[in-house]
């Protein structure tokens, strides 16, 4: 019996998923590898961030997607190369030999090359950097409700976002502080500010939307 021919897929969000959706009940033999083991729903990550999503709701086992896919199967790792003239994935754990090869790994933030910024403006790129922007959110927080002086005590937690794209707005407008004032008693909501390169915020959609976001919110 001939050997089915074997796919590749690279990467475990939207592309890599319904990449993979695709290849259901299709006469191939699929692997998706992934560095993490589970589907992230990056549009609402934001959410994670501001503390009002905890990070279970965004997230999805892909062995749980496709459990029931008989010719899907997924690995976690990290591809380091790959072997193009021996057709061959180079990964964490070995090698992954294809037919066919599907690279779906997403895009990476971009600092317009001031990557001196990275420590002060961290990328949210993943339920980790979201935990991290998570706790430094609330700690800022905390630290202003205890600060005794009224004005050190509303520069504490100011915390700027960039570039005014959706993900910026949702996350200026949805921060704990604007959801739910009662939490910290003493702090005014004037703490948050967007900051965007372009004459517009949320420049990518169209006008009308656009407008609508550019708003004051809060």
């Amino acid at each position: 019996m001939a050997q089915r021919p074997r796919v590749v897929i690279v990467g475990g969000g939207f592309g890599g998923l319904y990449a993979a959706k695709s290849c259901r009940g299709v006469p191939v033999d699929v692997t998706l590898i992934a560095r993490e083991n589970y589907h992230l729903f990056f549009p609402l990550l934001y959410q994670v961030a501001i503390a009002g999503l905890s990070p279970g709701n965004i997230a999805v086992p892909l062995r749980e997607i496709f459990s029931q896919v008989k010719n899907i199967r997924t690995l976690m790792g990290e591809v380091t190369a790959l072997d193009v003239e021996h057709r061959q994935v180079i990964y964490s754990g070995g090698q992954l030999p294809y037919d066919a090869l599907i690279i779906a790994t997403g895009s990476d933030y971009q600092y317009f090359g001031h990557d001196h910024w990275r420590p002060y403006a961290p990328s949210l790129d993943g339920l980790q950097s979201a935990l991290a922007i998570r706790q430094r959110l609330l700690s800022a927080y905390e630290q202003a409700e205890q600060e005794p002086d009224p004005a050190r005590r509303q520069t504490l937690p100011s915390l700027p976002t960039s570039r005014s794209r959706p993900a910026g707005r949702s996350s200026s407008s949805g921060s704990p502080y604007v959801r739910a004032p009662k939490w910290w008693g003493l702090l005014t909501p004037r703490c948050w500010s967007n900051h965007r390169r372009g004459p517009r915020s949320t420049s990518p959609v169209p006008q009308p939307c656009g407008r609508q976001g550019s708003k004051p919110q809060g």
